[in-house]
């Protein structure tokens, strides 16, 4: 499991971060540069593409890691580990509610590091993930699955390490680059007009020098894409 997994660590004391970035790479891991605070932690789980992160429940002033916790599960479902050190009851009652796959507790050793790692490798490997099949994305959100119809999307959106995913109604988050969600879709009706952006062919309704109409939406048109698009939509007519 170590080549799957891109570990991240928010921990406010800066000993105990650097012991686990140093502990997990001797141990064989790809380990991002450790975040001190809410808002660095938000900022690296934004911008890196993490499968696992060790989170400190306590990240002194500001929010906590119950926050991040829950931003993980509910918008990004990416597993992580609570460090705790001593909590009171009310504080892990709360903190069970984000779900985390394991808890490591201060003072930690090297091997309840591993078996803590253990534990979310296992869940990590059994949890389900986005799949396509004919004519359908399915998402996961949480603990609920959208089957999105291919036909509904209007266009998708790149945002770091994940996609946006657009219908008339509603978006969805996908942990996807946007190129491999071009793969995976496998349709002719999807095509980019802009290196962050991908439509749907099928609800185009018309072009601008700098944007495409998809919907009710507008849609970024690059000059690089611009004869690709036109190309394809004159094929579709």
């Amino acid at each position: 499991m170590k080549a799957k997994f891109k570990i991240g660590i928010v921990e406010d004391e800066v000993i105990i971060a650097q012991n686990l970035f140093e502990l997990l790479s001797e141990l064989g891991y790809d380990v991002a540069e450790p975040a001190c605070n809410y808002e660095d932690g938000l900022e690296l789980i934004k911008s890196t593409t993490l499968d696992l992160v060790i989170l400190d429940i306590r990240l002194g002033k500001g929010p906590d890691g119950i926050a991040l916790g829950k931003y993980l599960k509910e918008e990004l479902n990416i597993p992580f580990i609570y460090l705790t050190a001593n909590a009171d009851g009310d504080t892990v009652y709360i903190a069970n509610k984000t779900s985390p796959v394991a808890y490591l507790t201060k003072p930690f050793s090297k091997n309840d590091l591993i078996a803590a790692i253990e534990i979310a490798s296992y869940k990590f490997v059994s949890r389900p993930v986005p799949v396509m099949e004919a004519g359908f994305v399915h998402i996961k959100n949480g603990d609920s699955v959208h089957k999105i119809s291919i036909d509904d999307i209007l266009y998708v959106e790149s945002d770091h390490v994940h996609v946006k995913i657009y219908t008339d109604q509603n978006s969805y988050v996908h942990r996807s680059s946007l190129q491999q969600f071009l793969t995976d879709l496998n349709s002719a009706d999807f095509v980019r007009t802009h290196r962050s952006y991908l439509v749907n062919l099928q609800h185009v309704t018309g072009f601008a020098k700098q944007h495409v109409k998809v919907g009710n939406y507008f849609v970024p048109l690059s000059r690089s894409y611009n004869s690709i698009i036109q190309y394809y939509h004159s094929k579709k007519d």
